[in-house]
């Protein structure tokens, strides 16, 4: 009898997963169409309250500006509960609706999470952030952004040795390190565009 009571308890666990999965995957394919009203509504039909990838399908739907019943604020509560399990996706999203709604030093504590988290991109925004307030926390933010490979934090680093900042010696191997990275830097930008 308890055996059959497991087994009856994980089949359904399993098609609960299967009817989450499904519909997470039904949602990207309406939200690629620009369907936001029937992908947030099916959504919110599966979203149990913890699942960061739904919550993070539901921020962006909120987000848009294409969509009739846009609310910046449910962005924030979708993307917060998503960011606060450490999804970068969700933190991203949360900056930029928190920057959006122009709640800046909220936003600024999120990117000093993600970028404590492994984001090269919010590093490279706090080094932008603090290089005029304060140089050194500017530097480790710079030095931060190279360790997750971001290509223009190394090209920020080749430029400054480059103009002598870290000294005479320091120049031809800035002007090296530019050189080297051109291809990185063209790939970036093809990328970004």
């Amino acid at each position: 009898m308890k055996n059959q009571n497991n087994r009856k308890a994980h089949e359904k666990k399993t098609a609960e997963a299967s009817e989450i999965i499904d519909g997470h995957f039904k949602a990207q394919e309406m939200i690629a169409r620009g369907d936001y009203l029937d992908a947030r509504n099916l959504l919110e039909a599966i979203f149990d309250g913890e699942n960061a990838d739904i919550a993070n399908q539901l921020g962006f739907i909120y987000q848009q500006k294409e969509f009739p019943a846009r609310n910046i604020d449910l962005a924030i509560k979708y993307y917060g509960i998503s960011a606060k399990t450490g999804n970068l996706y969700g933190m991203h999203g949360l900056i930029a609706s928190l920057r959006e709604k122009g709640e800046i030093e909220t936003g600024l504590q999120w990117m000093e999470k993600a970028s404590s988290a492994g984001s090269p991109k919010c590093s490279f925004t706090l080094y932008h952030h603090h290089k005029v307030s304060n140089p050194k926390i500017a530097e480790n933010y710079l030095f931060r952004a190279i360790q997750q490979g971001s290509v223009p934090a190394k090209q920020k680093m080749a430029i400054l040795k480059l103009s002598g900042r870290y000294g005479f010696g320091k120049i031809f191997e800035g002007l090296c390190e530019c050189v080297s990275n051109i291809p990185d830097i063209l790939k970036y930008a093809k990328d970004n565009a």
